[in-house]
């Protein structure tokens, strides 16, 4: 049997079956963001929609539609047979930084809500701003060396499958996720430990929903977070088919190599942070305030109103 013609197939093969089950996850993540969008949508209107224009409002409204943008984009990147591979790498990096933008101002959601629990300290604000700058401007040059790095085909041989196929990438997509860990991971401490301190003293439900369900989702995007940077930097090493030099060869594809295009988790990835920072607002009540030891009735702080 010819050894190039066998390996050859077995590399098509196996970008075949990661491309179906990265189409299968966009489907996926589509779905359940229309599922999640109807699921909440009376709450939205409710809550929402006749609510006063603030800063929480503008990053609600920011975070909940353009979302949608992100998944026409995916699909039409990952799906479209008709795509024009010219197209590949101006749309890969649109979808890349539309993507990177609903995570920036699912940051801001989650720190607007931790600011809150700690009833507009000035120090949080500070710490927060820190962290803010410090972790997104490294993120933004990763991630634009990531973009750049990238090369596709000129053509695709299954336009069908995968329209867009990469040859080359920079291997530093991975660090981006260690970023948001890390900022996870500050404010779900920042949260637990204002819950831990107040639990005693205040029993109010708001209070109950801000640290129980802000944790829970919390723990929740640093896992999945945890979970694409360890894809991304774990390359495996297979055989596979270089279309660019039209040769078979055995080598261990630099991190991120797969990211571009068949690693699923990042498109889940960004859904999530998309689906569940709204739904921290949209689990607050009507007039969300914070009880303090000043406060003349118990559950209601006119500071902390939105």
């Amino acid at each position: 049997m010819d050894t190039g013609f066998s390996a050859e197939l077995r590399a098509i093969d196996v970008l075949l079956k990661q491309a179906k089950v990265v189409n299968y996850v966009n489907v996926a993540s589509t779905a359940l963001l229309s599922y999640d969008f109807l699921l909440t949508l009376g709450d939205e209107i409710r809550i929402m929609w006749g609510a006063k224009w603030n800063a929480g409002k503008i990053l609600f409204f920011m975070t909940r539609y353009p979302v949608f943008t992100d998944c026409t984009l995916n699909l039409v990147f990952f799906m479209s047979s008709d795509l024009d591979p010219k197209l590949c790498a101006p749309l890969f990096k649109a979808v890349g930084w539309q993507s990177y933008f609903g995570v920036l101002v699912a940051e801001l959601i989650l720190m607007a809500r931790t600011y809150a629990i700690y009833r507009r300290s000035r120090s949080v604000l500070i710490i927060f701003a820190i962290i803010f700058v410090c972790l997104n401007t490294p993120a933004v040059i990763f991630l634009n060396k990531f973009l750049k790095s990238t090369e596709f085909l000129s053509q695709s041989p299954f336009p069908t499958l995968a329209p867009c196929i990469p040859t080359s990438v920079n291997g530093i997509a991975f660090l981006d996720f260690v970023l948001l860990m890390a900022f996870e991971l500050v404010v779900v401490i920042l949260t637990a430990w204002k819950g831990i301190y107040q639990w005693r003293e205040n029993q109010s439900p708001l209070m109950k929903t801000l640290v129980k369900d802000g944790v829970f989702y919390f723990f929740w995007l640093f896992a999945v977070s945890l979970a694409n940077a360890v894809v991304l930097k774990a390359a495996p090493c297979i055989l596979v088919y270089s279309f660019r030099y039209k040769e078979c060869c055995t080598r261990c594809f630099p991190p991120g190599f797969f990211s571009t295009y068949v690693t699923p988790g990042t498109t889940m990835n960004q859904f999530l942070d998309q689906i569940l920072a709204p739904c921290l607002g949209l689990q607050l009540p009507e007039n969300p305030k914070l009880p303090t030891s000043n406060s003349p009735h118990p559950g209601h702080d006119p500071d902390l109103t939105p």
